[in-house]
């Protein structure tokens, strides 16, 4: 998986640090005990009054994939399991609208799983002029599984919106999110400060090259009222990314036109 390794350093090495003032936010993070970041569904008064009946002095929003740009090589992509869908030319072509084909409403409607590196924006806030602290962010892997017999269409390349990165390999037994600097290495310091009119996004990255795994994430603040943590998942559920090394990849030629790219098989997604 070297090459992966060289794409990201690559734009890694050549990003610059562009906090934007706001961010489309399709759904909100767990604020203590379990508040989904995947019910879409859910209405907007019922979700405004859980946060306010939580204690957490910090509101975290997910952004829905498709909304933003990421600034990741390839990512996010999607695997389709092939016990859903045998392939995309099995696809029925009435599906394949809108800017991204094969994106997240496309995965959302056959049981697909996001493709390492998953991507999670993150946007944080206080919910008062207070200053909260972020001391510290931490991954907890909640279970491993083989990986996903699917199939993927990615379209690699370089540049886009970029925020503050961190990255998170699931693989390592303990695996500890890195939150980066400018040019892509572990920053030693990762306090962050946010108020209500002062938001920090985060765009986090978590890979696997090995399994399916389900994971979430827990932020440690210090706030007005002493300190805490925020539970962040999905929807309830856990976060869920698998490698791709046991699937087909593909790669756009067209609106909805795909082609395979076995290039990729043997060495993963080649991107910049």
């Amino acid at each position: 998986m070297a090459s992966r390794q060289t794409a990201a350093s690559k734009l890694l090495a050549t990003r610059g640090r562009k906090i934007a003032a706001g961010i489309t936010a399709a759904f909100v993070a767990s604020i203590g005990a379990g508040l989904g970041a995947r019910a879409l569904t859910q209405a907007e008064s019922a979700t405004k009054k859980a946060l306010g009946g939580s204690n957490a002095p910090i509101e975290i929003r997910i952004a829905k994939p498709g909304t933003f740009e990421a600034g990741h090589p390839y990512s996010p992509y999607f695997v389709i399991p092939k016990t859903d869908v045998a392939g995309p030319d099995q696809v029925d072509g009435a599906e394949l609208t809108g800017n991204e084909p094969f994106g997240f409403d496309f995965a959302q409607r056959h049981d697909g799983v996001a493709g390492s590196a998953q991507i999670v924006r993150l946007q944080l806030r206080a919910k008062t002029d207070e200053p909260v602290t972020i001391n510290a962010i931490k991954a907890h892997v909640i279970d491993r599984k083989p990986p996903l017999d699917g199939w993927y269409v990615a379209s690699p390349g370089c540049g886009g919106l970029i925020v503050r990165t961190a990255t998170v390999n699931l693989d390592e037994p303990n695996p500890e999110v890195q939150v980066l600097d400018d040019v892509g290495t572990p920053l030693k310091n990762t306090t962050l400060f946010v108020t209500k009119t002062n938001i920090e996004l985060i765009e986090l990255q978590a890979s696997t090259e090995k399994s399916m795994v389900d994971w979430n994430l827990e932020l440690f603040y210090s706030g007005p009222n002493g300190d805490g943590s925020v539970n962040v998942d999905d929807g309830g559920k856990p976060f869920r990314v698998t490698t791709e090394s046991e699937s087909d990849g593909y790669r756009p030629v067209g609106a909805t036109q795909v082609k395979r790219e076995h290039t990729w098989d043997a060495n993963g997604i080649i991107a910049c």
